[in-house]
């Protein structure tokens, strides 16, 4: 207990020349007493200088060091050197404090001077006021809020790049020793007690140099006096602690403070209204910050305050960056899921229709199996891993007709690479932003549409003076991030990874000349960081697109969705193939149980659309009382206000402002009150009044009509990404637009008669002029109608007509392309057979289109002809039936030249090694399914083939085992007989069965505050779990039963490897080494313990297992070179080693070094913010496997031997017996094995 005594107020201190009065108690310190007080001005004593008095009175614990009655400090023999010690100390604290007011003059309070009195050292120091940041967060109820304490922990940290440029450790950065003056904007920040600066030399060279102690702020090596580690880190670990302590209201706990665990952020207050990057930044501030071990935190003081001017940054939204579209484009999506209530099936995975695409070649596959992932999972990882999208630069065209489920497809991506939960969205480091736009509001021709969409709702940062310069800058985000060409520095994980996956939609929807537009898109695919999926109606025949088809759905799966709503099919065979159309099979079932609807009563699409709106119609009058009169205004509002919207936003080609949209509501209002309506619609007669919903405006109106009933409640209008409103669908824009034009034949013959009758009336002065008109006007009604009779009559047919007409003249013009679009147009316009046209030449991109675009051709063949004759390529001949159903005919010699393309598609194989090639061009870096297959080459060329290449295959996996997702773990391990599998944590273990997933063993590790690491060690015939404690203690338990075993018998489980095994010459991979690091402990400090420990064996066992997890059973040379390194170095998890028998791979903090095993050259460096798993090595590639310091996931990445990122395996867990084993964390563990080109040439011949 601290017993020491202040001196008391209005004590006086007589300094020669300077008589100082104590005020009060300021402070104290483990040496220092401190006061406010002053001194009278010696011409005017009135005057009072205010000064900060600091008093040396160390503390003593044996009390050895007090105060006497006269304020004299007594100092007993045994304190004698303790007080001497700090004697020293105080002096250098004044001459360091003299020395940086000299550098940085204003921001530390002038020092007086010192003196000698009641036995001891005074300084006397200017007072400029203020307080500490210890009061200031007690006086805040112990938190600040983030940003302010961002503000005065960044003001703390450029007072101390000045003592760190000076050549000064401060060593006792605390919220005590933080000083706060002024308030608001003119607030600045200093820091005080300079007990314990030293300069580096001193630290490093002086034994017994002074080192203040702090619980929850001093730096583990400060702690445990390694002094050869202190350094400008230790100060940043001491201000990260600060930095905690001011959001999170206390300091940090012993196991936080020596690393065992890290602080949490998510209970602190206001976490969840946080952007998602900027709680993953404040994560990583606070994990760099706070490592246990110097080498892995920030090394300056520039470096940190980069992070937290981030972290500023990503708060406020400012800046064109990666993370700044991430959030910027999920916002987008989650804004049109909130606003728009027809959107909502969309989080609902259960009412999402299957959705089958069809490949080039004609391969049926599920659209997002295709893409890899799965409709329910989080497809922010899994969807830039896709075959269709990661392998090549391409962008992917999704073409079908309309309602076909295009913008379904794009929404479920949109919205699940958002998250269920917006409010526990987490953002991955250099994650892809997942980016909707609907081309639907591009018009204009404008050349930089996408780029302008992007920018929107970013905050720019003043040095982007002007949107051209917004414009460049995000060229330049787009083109050099998660590129790997020609920079070391993304040949890591992140190479990988796309800047942003670019979801535009409705590209047949774009109005104006889409020259631009296409340009644009062409600019946006040639960047490294831009994947592009586009849908539409009809093929651009632009290139560029690698093209897949959407399909109507099955009939089966048809039966089965009514099954499972518990409705009858309909009885019209022709309406039930409208069902296909997965929009109109919602329609209809929509329209049925709303009871408006029976389903053997329709007869054509536009009989079901126009339930489907009666059924909304009326299931908002069923909401009214019974004999309501409003329920004539909602009729009006279906009936006739919704067809003039929609035939509004189809003049305009794109959705339309609200603004825009009231004209049209102001006209319909002024009408309610004619009789036009009336006319038209008798059943409103007597209701006009109603008929406006009691709105005394027509702004009134619009309130209730159009947001209230269209948007909020029916969803019929909806809101696009900029608030403009559009109709839900085309289609029913298409059915909406045609009913407004058959209202307005009917509305203005009316109108008409109206004027007619007004006419006749207004000729009561003159008889004859009367009769001329009259007989003037009732001609030319006659006329006006019979033309719009024959328009209504005729229309489709003259189309019909002129479309086969046209398309004949284009074949006899030998202009293949226009034959095929008029005869589409032809077939399209009439279900019924036609007689002309039964064979078309097609070109290779009208192919595909043609097939999507007819859906009811009976018994019509259309061909591919090579252009040389008439010579037809049967394999791509295709016979089209009523059903649309599909029948290509393939012969024999089509596979020799797609036998690759084949296996790749069919079983999605990557190749990991083609070792026939030295070329190492991009096309030979790319997976399988990226090359050009129609250079005739076969799978295994005749000579300088290796038949043993190993290849892994994608989306053969077997479930391998099955087990509770709602255990935690962070590391997966199979066993070597495949038996048994652990999955195991910080925490504990559990042990299960492969062949009916029964948990052998559940276990929690003892005293787990003080658990360093865990560490799985297996050999060829058994493995083990061993778990090492903070004092020494060392467990192993085996990892098949959970028994614990003697750690001599542990000590045989170190080489994991073997480089001669039968195994590695038949798969080709040289699996060297499995291991994990469990904890993220403080390696350094812990072994330190361990080194001082009575446990002296626990040093070298733990320095011995590095060793044999390191090599591969290496020479005693390479052991030797291992000895030789720094103990604590050999044992820190940033300076391990891993062999193989061509490479030495060097862990260093946020990267691995890759040297030449024999002749010790540096061949590069990989730079990934991940810890290692394993690191294996097939041919010259390398399979390395990480786990996410962040998130803690894992991946694997797969190398070529310059090192470049070739594939990402996200979710890898385990290498063993030729087999890659997947744990996603979901309760499924997958197997894939490891094929040779020989076993997938037997796999793929029955294709």
């Amino acid at each position: 207990m601290d017993r020491r005594t202040t001196l008391n107020k209005n004590d006086r201190l007589a300094f020669p020349g300077l008589e100082c009065v104590i005020d009060a108690p300021a402070g104290r310190g483990s040496s220092v007493l401190a006061y406010t007080g002053y001194y009278p001005d010696q011409e005017d004593p009135r005057i009072r200088h205010r000064v900060l008095i600091r008093e040396l009175f160390p503390y003593d614990p044996s009390g050895g060091i007090h105060r006497s009655k006269e304020n004299a400090l007594e100092i007993e023999k045994q304190s004698e050197v303790l007080f001497a010690h700090y004697r020293e100390s105080f002096l250098r604290a004044n001459e360091v404090h003299s020395r940086m007011a000299e550098e940085i003059p204003g921001e530390l309070d002038l020092h007086i001077n010192t003196f000698t009195c009641n036995n001891t050292l005074y300084s006397v120091m200017g007072y400029t006021g203020g307080r500490s940041l210890e009061e200031e967060i007690r006086r805040l109820h112990d938190k600040l809020k983030l940003l302010r304490s961002l503000k005065i922990i960044r003001g703390a940290l450029q007072v101390l790049r000045a003592f760190h440029e000076t050549g000064y450790l401060h060593l006792d950065v605390s919220p005590d020793n933080i000083l706060l003056i002024g308030s608001g904007d003119r607030e600045r920040v200093t820091l005080i007690d300079y007990n314990s600066v030293h300069t580096f030399s001193e630290i490093r060279s002086d034994s017994s140099a002074f080192l203040s102690m702090k619980d929850g702020y001093t730096a583990p090596e400060v702690r445990m006096g390694q002094r050869s580690y202190i350094g400008p880190q230790s100060d940043l670990f001491s201000m990260t602690a600060v930095f905690w302590h001011c959001i999170s209201g206390r300091k940090l706990s012993d196991l936080e403070q020596i690393g065992s665990v890290f602080p949490d952020p998510s209970g602190l207050p206001g976490w969840e209204n946080l952007p998602a990057s900027a709680r993953s930044m404040l994560r990583i501030i606070l994990r760099k910050g706070l490592s246990p071990s110097p080498r892995k935190r920030y090394g300056s003081v520039a470096e940190i305050l980069k992070d937290l001017g981030e972290l500023e940054d990503r708060i406020n939204g400012r800046g064109i960056t990666r993370w700044a579209l991430w959030e910027n484009g999920r916002a987008r999506c989650l804004r049109l899921m909130q606003e728009n209530i027809s959107l909502q099936y969309i989080r609902d995975e259960n009412r999402i229709y299957p959705l089958h695409v069809e490949k080039a070649d004609g391969d049926r596959t599920e659209f997002f199996d295709l893409l890899g992932i799965s409709a329910s999972a989080d497809s922010s990882r899994a969807f830039f891993n896709s075959r269709a999208l990661i392998n090549t630069n391409r962008p992917l065209l999704l073409l079908g007709g309309g309602g076909t489920g295009k913008t379904t497809a794009l929404f479920r991506l949109c919205y699940t690479a958002c998250g269920p939960d917006p409010r526990k969205a987490e953002y991955r480091e250099n994650a892809a932003a997942v980016f909707y736009i609907s081309l639907y509001g591009y018009r204009n021709s404008s050349s930089h549409f996408i780029r302008d969409t992007l920018l929107e709702g970013l905050q720019f940062k003043p040095e982007t003076e002007s949107m051209e310069t917004a414009r460049r800058e995000l060229l330049q985000l787009l083109d050099n991030s998660g590129s790997s060409k020609g920079s070391s520095e993304h040949s890591s994980r992140v190479s990988s990874r796309p800047v942003l996956q670019l979801l535009l939609d409705g590209f047949n929807e774009a109005s104006g000349d889409t020259g631009p537009l296409l340009e644009e898109i062409r600019l946006l695919a040639s960047l490294s960081g831009v994947r592009i999926l586009m849908t539409s109606r009809s093929d651009p025949g632009e290139p560029l697109f690698e093209k897949i088809t959407l399909c109507r759905l099955d009939p089966v799966d048809i039966r089965r969705i009514l099954s499972g709503e518990g409705i009858l099919p309909p009885e019209n065979m022709e309406i039930f193939d409208l069902l296909g159309f997965p929009i109109l099979l919602s329609i209809y079932i929509q329209a049925v149980k709303s009871r408006e609807t029976n389903p053997g009563s329709l007869q054509s699409r536009e009989q079901l659309l126009r339930e489907y709106f009666d059924g909304l119609r009326n299931k908002e009058i069923s909401a009214l009382p019974q004999n309501s009169p409003e329920a004539a205004g909602i009729d009006a509002v279906f009936q006739y206000l919704l067809p003039e919207a929609a035939a509004q936003i189809h003049r305009a080609g794109h959705a339309v402002t609200d603004t825009e949209l009231m004209n049209t509501v102001q006209k319909c209002y002024r009408e309610l009150s004619g009789r036009a309506l009336t006319a038209i619609y008798p059943r409103w007669i007597g209701h006009t009044g109603a008929l406006r919903l009691g709105a005394e405006n027509a702004d009134e109106w619009y309130g209730r009509s159009v947001l209230d009933i269209l948007h909020r409640r029916a969803g019929l209008l909806v809101r696009d990404e900029q608030g403009r409103l559009r109709i839900l669908h085309q289609i029913m824009e298409e059915y909406l637009e045609e009913k407004s034009r058959q209202f307005h034949l009917q509305f203005d013959r009316v109108k008409r008669r109206q004027k007619l009758t007004l006419g006749f009336a207004a000729a009561a002065a003159g008889f004859f002029l009367v009769t001329l008109f009259g007989i003037y006007n009732f001609r030319m009604r006659i006329q006006i109608e019979e033309k719009h009779r024959q328009m209504l009559l005729s229309e489709t047919e003259m189309l019909i007509v002129e479309s086969v007409r046209n398309s004949e003249e284009a074949l006899a013009n030998e202009d293949r392309r226009e034959a095929v679009d008029e005869a589409v147009d032809a077939v399209l316009l009439s279900y019924a057979d036609l007689e002309q046209t039964e064979r078309v030449v097609l070109e290779e991109d009208g192919f595909d289109q043609l097939r999507n675009d007819l859906p009811l051709i009976r018994e019509r063949i259309f061909q591919e002809q090579n252009g040389q004759g008439q010579e037809t390529v049967a394999a791509k001949t295709i016979q089209f039936t009523r059903k649309a159903d599909a029948a290509p005919a393939i012969d024999d010699s089509y596979y020799p030249a797609l036998a690759q393309k084949a296996l790749t598609d069919a079983l999605g194989i990557y190749v990991f090694s083609d070792e026939n090639s030295d070329d190492n061009s991009d096309e030979n870096r790319q997976p399988a399914s990226d090359k050009n297959f129609d250079d005739n080459r076969p799978l295994a060329s005749d000579e300088n083939s290796d038949d043993n290449r190993p290849l892994a295959l994608s989306g053969m996996e077997t479930k391998f085992l099955s087990y509770d997702p709602a255990y935690h773990h962070t590391e997966t391990r199979v066993n070597p007989d495949q038996k048994t599998v652990l999955l195991y944590s910080a925490g504990g273990f559990r042990i299960l069965s492969v062949k009916n997933g029964e948990v052998l063993c559940d276990l929690q590790l003892p005293d787990q505050d003080s658990l360093l690491r865990t560490e799985y060690l297996r050999n060829a015939g058994a493995s083990c779990l061993k778990a090492v404690w903070s004092d020494g203690t060392v467990r192993c338990y085996d990892a098949s039963n959970g028994r614990l075993i003697p750690q001599s018998e542990a000590e045989d489980l170190y080489f994991t490897g073997n480089t001669d095994s039968d195994e590695t010459k038949e798969t080709g991979f040289d699996i060297d080494m499995v291991m994990d690091m469990g904890l993220a402990a403080a390696e350094d400090t812990h072994s330190n313990k361990a080194d001082n420990s009575d446990k002296a064996d626990y040093s070298d066992k733990v320095d011995h297992s590095d060793k044999a997890d390191y090599s591969d059973k290496a020479d005693h040379s390479d052991k030797a070179d291992n000895t030789d390194t720094e103990t604590a170095s050999a044992r820190d998890s940033h300076n391990k080693e891993y062999l193989t028998d061509k490479y030495r791979l060097q862990i260093i903090p946020g990267g691995i070094v890759i040297f030449d095993r024999t002749t010790g050259d540096n061949l590069g460096e990989l730079d990934v913010d991940a810890d290692v798993s394993f690191i294996s090595r097939t041919g010259d590639n390398l399979l390395i496997g990480y786990r996410g310091l962040e998130d803690g996931s894992r991946f694997a990445l797969l190398l070529n031997k310059n090192f470049e990122t070739l594939a990402e395996l996200p979710d890898l867990c385990d290498l063993l017996d030729g087999a890659l084993f997947f744990d996603n964390g979901n309760g499924s563990i997958r197997k894939t094995p490891v094929y040779t080109l020989p076993e997938l040439l037997d796999a793929a011949s029955g294709l």
